[in-house]
């Protein structure tokens, strides 16, 4: 007896342009389940086609096409009725997402010859060598575009400094080994390591690096609340060092991107956590020199 949610090929008749098979489903769909969106694997290769195939209560329907090798077929979970969603080809996500690519190269290249302000939408697409419809199904103009960058980076980066644990931090700076979760931060830096480049650089978007910076010392405060209430258990005014935090740790990720993150994101995690853990003052070594 096959398997649930397992459908079977059965060939019918033939004929010069099209081969017929009847899909049988082993398990009923329920009676709102009419729409799937079928995935047919021909031979050895996946082909995704867009098709959008009716059942009725007994689950069965013949499907023609041209193909003449199909060795079995696969579903997805069955939408509901009025559903539009469709499989679409790896061909094409492929191609959207090179087109993507070429269009941010010749973002950021245009950002380190003329800066932000003078992006373009025929700057960007003659760059990429990508028609402007093209562009267009993907982004409004060019500000749009740096916009639609920046939201996805930026918001990536904010989800990983939320998960840190101030407990865990002190844990591993006691060992005096870089915070995992510091190290996953740098690498997703790191992933996007030239787009925080330029954007953060010079001829970048001085917003983009303020709302960093806010927001850093927005997650500083949440977490300093949280782990230290009191602010007479404190060493320094509570502003004073969560300005100090944020603008440390962002100016030390800067450097390492300026410079071509020469070191490795453990590497930069492991000076974070000395800067963190031992100051400025004990990380220059003078308090272990003997002065004549």
């Amino acid at each position: 007896m096959a398997r649930p949610n397992t459908i079977m090929t059965t060939k019918t008749a033939t004929s010069p342009i099209h081969n017929n098979f009847c899909l049988n489903i082993a398990t009923p769909l329920s009676p709102s389940s009419h729409l799937m969106n079928i995935v047919l694997i021909i031979g050895h290769t996946v082909n995704y086609n867009r098709c959008k195939l009716q059942f009725n209560r007994q689950c069965k329907r013949t499907l023609s096409s041209s193909e003449h090798t199909w060795r079995i077929c696969s579903l997805t979970p069955p939408f509901s009725p009025g559903s539009q969603e469709v499989i679409m080809s790896d061909k094409i996500d492929r191609r959207q997402a090179r087109t993507k690519q070429l269009l941010r190269q010749a973002l950021l290249e245009l950002i380190t010859e003329k800066g932000v302000d003078k992006l373009t939408v025929t700057d960007i697409t003659t760059r990429a060598d990508v028609n402007r419809g093209t562009f267009y199904l993907h982004y409004r103009d060019a500000p749009d575009m740096l916009k639609q960058i920046q939201d996805e980076v930026f918001e990536t980066i904010r989800s990983l400094i939320q998960e840190m644990n101030m407990l865990d931090l002190m844990n591993y700076a006691e060992r005096d080994e870089p915070y995992p979760k510091t190290v996953a931060l740098l690498e997703e830096f790191a992933r996007h390591g030239r787009f925080l480049r330029v954007t953060l650089g010079t001829k970048g978007d001085p917003v983009y690096a303020t709302r960093f910076h806010d927001t850093m010392r927005e997650l500083f405060t949440a977490k300093l609340a949280f782990w230290q209430p009191k602010d007479e258990d404190m060493l320094v005014p509570r502003e004073y060092l969560i300005t100090y935090m944020a603008s440390a740790n962002i100016g030390v990720v800067t450097r390492w991107l300026e410079t071509g993150m020469k070191e490795s994101p453990r590497e930069i995690a492991l000076i974070l956590m000395r800067l963190i853990n031992h100051g400025p003052l004990t990380a220059t070594g003078l308090r272990n020199k003997t002065f004549a």
